[in-house]
């Protein structure tokens, strides 16, 4: 090998392995531990329709999410939409979603993980991998084909095989279904 590849070589590995680093998403060393306490505790909160789930709530302030969590395991953008993902205890998997810097919406997803024998619930008892039959009884009959309760500000998304709920969306009240 030439001095100049061996030279070229020794300056592009540390740049492949910070991609590497940053790819992977924040290290355990990134959250301190009152941020890892709260990743595990989370799933034992309640979800409340149109208002929040844990400790986040619609309309607050992205720095709050962060100084709660900690940094995103990933973050992606859908136009003016921008997503913090956060991993869970039992492959739970928090969503919040940002516009400008509030907090627009969250998501609570099954993540691919075994189910956890307790995973987050509403308020009114409907916890990931209910049967959708429970989330008609306590929430009513959806309107059309989805299980989004525009009046409570949540809505549900189901396994289709299933017919059980795979994530809970929670949005300001009366937000109309997007198209």
């Amino acid at each position: 090998m030439s001095s100049d590849s061996a030279d070229r070589t020794v300056r592009l590995v540390p740049i492949a392995a910070t991609v590497l680093l940053l790819a992977a998403g924040p290290a355990e060393s990134q959250i301190s531990p009152l941020q890892q306490s709260r990743h595990v505790t989370a799933v034992t909160q309640f979800v409340h329709d149109g208002d929040g789930f844990a400790a986040v709530r619609l309309g607050a302030e992205e720095s709050a999410v962060r100084t709660l969590f900690g940094p995103p395991a990933s973050e992606s953008s859908a136009g003016t939409e921008r997503r913090l993902v956060y991993p869970l205890r039992g492959g739970v998997v928090l969503e919040v979603r940002v516009t400008g810097d509030r907090v627009a919406a969250i998501a609570v997803a099954a993540g691919e993980a075994a189910p956890l024998l307790s995973p987050p619930k509403t308020v009114r008892g409907i916890r990931l991998g209910a049967p959708i039959g429970q989330v008609i009884e306590r929430y009513g009959a959806p309107a059309g084909d989805r299980y989004w309760y525009a009046d409570e500000g949540i809505a549900f998304n189901t396994e289709a095989s299933a017919a059980t709920v795979q994530s809970i969306l929670v949005f300001p009240r009366r937000t109309p279904p997007p198209n």
